[in-house]
């Protein structure tokens, strides 16, 4: 666990050569101050046998621990968890990129992808929205990621996840076999072409086939004393999106933006309580947001629902409980 004690800085003592000090694992003064133009005649080093196991230890340490935040919580609404995961993806990624690189550790992400080939970020043409998405990814501070939407946080997680996850794999891998000439050389392009491709293919159908995301929706109901931006719901935390009132088939209506092909609907029910509550369910389309033909019904009690149908051309989506209920769900992704 790391307390305030792990964070003081003012002594420095035996700082190994890379600014990293024994037992507390934060920088030293020395590595953070601005160096000015101390290496600017300095020949790069090779990179160090200790750099490297220092870097892949602390990047595998700390994927374990944000598999253990993944794993333990739910993630769906992109609470506290998800950000907490996400700044350990980002901590695991930096290490890994850094491991092999050669002079003065960098200090920052942006300084770390900057000595990375420009011809290896740019990538052909077809993957430049993949590429952008895993430096945004990657560099944006944890600021900004609390004021991501939560969709958007479950998206970028699953990106630094991935990422991470493929670069402690790389490093062990070269690690074990002793190709450290070869890594120092590709592994870069490898980190970055590795997660491409699997973030590529992860984005395409779940961010970018995901015509819910970010889209705008409504209730027929609203339960006061819900600050559901906040996951809390009359003083108690949860994970649900909305929350209706007691009433006469409760629904959530979500506004595609625009006339769109899909044939599934996914819902999350509520898990922590009450998911007989939900059900029966419809799923309803309309093209003018008046008129609602139902598509998918469910009669028992879910978790998760996907439910499937034949190609449709709808601009509305609608989840509605048949009877007298309330409505609270934690999800609809529609694809």
């Amino acid at each position: 666990m790391v307390t305030g004690q792990d964070c003081i800085t003012s002594v420095a003592p035996q700082c190994d050569r890379d600014g990293v000090c024994p037992r507390t694992n934060v920088m030293s003064k020395a590595a953070v101050a601005p160096q000015e133009n101390k290496h600017a005649d300095r020949v790069p080093s090779e990179p160090s046998p200790a750099r490297r196991q220092k870097h892949l230890g602390l990047a595998r340490g700390i994927v374990d621990i944000a598999d253990r935040i993944v794993g333990d919580v739910s993630l769906a609404q992109g609470g506290v968890a998800a950000l907490a995961a996400m700044t350990l993806y980002r901590e695991a990624a930096f290490w890994a990129v850094t491991a092999e690189h050669e002079g003065p550790l960098a200090v920052t992400m942006d300084e770390a992808l900057g000595r990375v080939a420009p011809e290896v970020l740019a990538g052909p043409a077809e993957d430049a929205f993949a590429i952008e998405r895993i430096r945004d990814a990657l560099t944006r501070s944890f600021v900004a990621s609390a004021l991501l939407a939560p969709a958007q946080r479950v998206e970028e997680l699953r990106v630094l996840e991935l990422f991470a996850r493929r670069a402690v794999t790389l490093l062990e891998r070269a690690d074990r076999d002793g190709r450290r000439r070869v890594l120092r050389r590709w592994m870069p392009a490898a980190l970055l072409s590795m997660a491409l491709v699997v973030v590529a293919a992860g984005l395409f159908f779940v961010t970018r086939r995901d015509l819910a995301a970010n889209r705008p929706w409504r209730t027929s109901s609203t339960l006061p004393d819900c600050d559901l931006a906040y996951t809390t719901c009359q003083g108690q935390s949860v994970n649900i999106f909305f929350h209706t009132l007691e009433e006469e088939s409760p629904w959530v209506e979500i506004d595609l933006g625009s006339v769109r092909t899909f044939s599934r609907v996914v819902v999350r029910n509520r898990r922590d309580c009450c998911k007989e509550r939900a059900v029966p369910l419809a799923i309803e389309i309309s093209g003018d947001g008046s008129s609602f033909v139902e598509v998918a019904r469910r009669q028992d009690v879910f978790d998760e629902w996907e439910a499937k149908f034949a190609p449709v051309h709808a601009r509305y989506v609608r989840a509605k409980a048949l009877r007298r209920t309330i409505l609270h769900l934690e999800g609809v992704s529609v694809r």
